[in-house]
């Protein structure tokens, strides 16, 4: 999550000028992100394939950015001690901030219901008691294995597990540096190219060794019906399997390619290839479990089917990457205009809080939607409209309060953080 000083950034093949598209295009798809978690919406369910598609962009994109910088600062540091002083330096500065207010203000919450009948729902106490050090340390994307390793539940608290994808970044964070700093442009893209090509076997094998051999069966209830959610999760969020996201972001500026029309094709035919594969696991889970297809749709269980967990995450990244680069080696594209929204553009700039933050803001909905049905649930039944009117209240209610509270963390909080950061980058020696 980069702010506003990366937009001067020049880099070769391709530019970083047309942030403002890349702003557009993070902000819209958190949106669908936050969409995708708030759960307990009853008509307008977003598969959860938007939403990991979301992160997975995030990956590429964060990748791309930092890679891009990391090219010039070696450049202009020439020393690795500094360099990477300044680097981290940096990262401390533009993450710790929201992420430790963040689990502040969850911990006080926690001490607040401590002692209440809010204590157990809310799982805040047990899940700091647990794994609170994975948080800290930035390994709560493992803490399905570790729940799976000691037999404990890994679904208490919904105000954490979001975190994991802050874990994942900055595991990457510990490679990065070093792996541009010690190494030739030809040789890091043939380290990308080389993880693009081996992480699909690997995902496969490792897949199969989990459940056959391993058997990392977790498995929890929703609706009567069990999923295997330690798998699933370890499987999805663990870098041991999702760190080829990042080595397509670090391509990008390594690559240079003008065929305009090859590039819209891939972009297009991985788009529809995963949509369509989404739609026939969403009709097949239905009919195995006896469920419409409304109640299913944002189900995890629906990217695991039919082998999917074998090529999906690749399509994730094949069209972020392949979008990512066609938006920026073609500013003039048609599927620029919507991105170029100000709503969205907006979000794009203060995402890393709203992705932080949301679960707040979703929790503060969730207790105000049941209030909602509970009042006239007696008056108008089971109806279609009123729960699609309460689904549509209950998102303009969560985005709008979630923007404008992030707005003013990012404006009012985060950028003394910011502008510290941007000097250091404007230094030439630290």
């Amino acid at each position: 999550m980069q702010n506003s000083a990366t937009q001067n950034i020049e880099i070769k093949k391709p530019s970083v000028q047309y942030f403002e598209v890349i702003d557009g295009l993070r902000g819209s798809s958190m949106l669908m992100t936050i969409m995708n978690h708030m759960f307990f919406l009853q008509i307008l369910k977003i598969p959860v394939v938007f939403a990991h598609f979301g992160l997975h962009g995030f990956f590429i994109l964060s990748a791309f950015l930092i890679s891009s910088i990391l090219y010039k600062e070696k450049e202009k540091f020439g020393v690795y001690k500094p360099y990477v002083k300044n680097f981290y330096i940096k990262r401390i500065l533009r993450i710790f901030p929201v992420y430790f207010l963040y689990l502040f203000a969850v911990l006080m919450l926690g001490l607040a219901t401590k002692g209440t009948p809010l204590q157990a729902p809310l799982g805040i106490i047990y899940d700091l008691k647990h794994y609170g050090w994975m948080l800290l340390t930035f390994t709560f994307n493992y803490r399905e294995l570790y729940s799976w390793l000691i037999n404990e539940s890994h679904l208490r608290c919904m105000f954490f597990p979001h975190l994991w994808s802050i874990s994942l970044e900055e595991q990457f964070y510990l490679v990065a540096p070093t792996l541009v700093f010690f190494f030739r442009k030809e040789t890091i893209k043939k380290i990308a190219i080389a993880s693009i090509i081996i992480y699909p076997f690997f995902r496969f094998f490792g897949y199969l060794y989990l459940l056959n051999d391993v058997k990392m069966i977790s498995p929890f209830t929703v609706d009567g019906h069990d999923e295997l959610s330690a798998l699933y999760d370890f499987f999805y969020r663990s870098s041991l399997f999702q760190f080829d996201a990042f080595m397509y972001g670090i391509l990008i500026p390594l690559v240079s390619y003008d065929n305009r029309k090859v590039l819209r094709w891939i972009v297009i035919i991985s788009f529809f290839t995963l949509l369509a594969s989404q739609l026939y696991n969403i009709i097949d889970l239905a009919h195995d479990s006896g469920r419409p297809i409304l109640q299913v749709a944002n189900h995890a269980d629906v990217i695991m089917r039919n082998g999917q967990f074998g090529y999906i995450n690749t399509l994730y990244n094949i069209l972020g990457a392949s979008l990512f680069y066609y938006l920026l080696k073609f500013p003039d594209s048609s599927i620029q205009k919507p991105l170029r929204f100000s709503f969205f553009k907006n979000c794009g700039r203060i995402v890393y809080g709203i992705y932080v933050y949301h679960p707040i803001f979703i929790m503060i909905t969730l207790v105000l939607y049941n209030l909602f049905f509970s009042m006239i649930s007696k008056e108008v039944g089971d109806m279609f409209i009123v729960k699609l009117l309460a689904d549509i209240g209950a998102v303009a209610f969560c985005f709008t309060t979630t923007y404008y509270v992030c707005k003013l963390s990012f404006y009012k909080f985060e950028m003394p953080f910011l502008l510290l950061k941007a000097k250091r980058s404007e230094q030439k020696k630290i």
